[in-house]
């Protein structure tokens, strides 16, 4: 996304909104965090588990029936 809204933090943010359950794309540092989190001995009784580091995209369901490409673009 921030290749098409050529790193536009704030146009990429509103158009993904609706998409989010956080209102808004993640950074890097935060999946990062959930990757340091499961590769940890903290981690040590997680097995078999699917972990979403999406902000809740996964969870509203693929845009809608709303595509986002375009309104980055536009």
């Amino acid at each position: 996304m921030n290749m098409l809204s050529k790193g536009d933090r704030k146009k990429t943010d509103r158009v993904a909104a609706p998409f989010h359950l956080t209102g808004r794309v993640g950074d890097p540092e935060e999946v990062a965090n959930v990757i340091s989190f499961l590769a940890s001995d903290r981690a040590s009784v997680v097995t078999g588990a699917d972990w979403a580091a999406d902000g809740g995209y996964s969870a509203m369901g693929p845009e809608q029936a709303v595509p986002a490409i375009p309104l980055l673009e536009a």
